[in-house]
């Protein structure tokens, strides 16, 4: 698996990342953000992307945005 940052702490509020076997960003937690999605895990996440098969983001989801 490819170096990708997992885990921030910026003063204080932690910041968190999952990447598929590819180093793409699928899941991030951010404090600004309530954490509702489910990865199947049950790990919960502010945000989730989604990939076509030719590698671009096709899908962004967030509570927030949902709102």
């Amino acid at each position: 698996m490819l170096d990708r940052l997992t885990q921030v702490n910026q003063g204080g509020q932690l910041r968190s990342f999952k990447y598929d076997a590819l180093g793409r960003l699928l899941f991030e937690r951010i404090p600004e953000q309530s954490a509702t999605i489910d990865d199947g895990t049950g790990t919960f996440w502010s945000s989730k992307y989604a990939f076509s098969g030719h590698g671009n983001r096709m899908l962004a989801q967030s509570r927030e945005a949902e709102k």
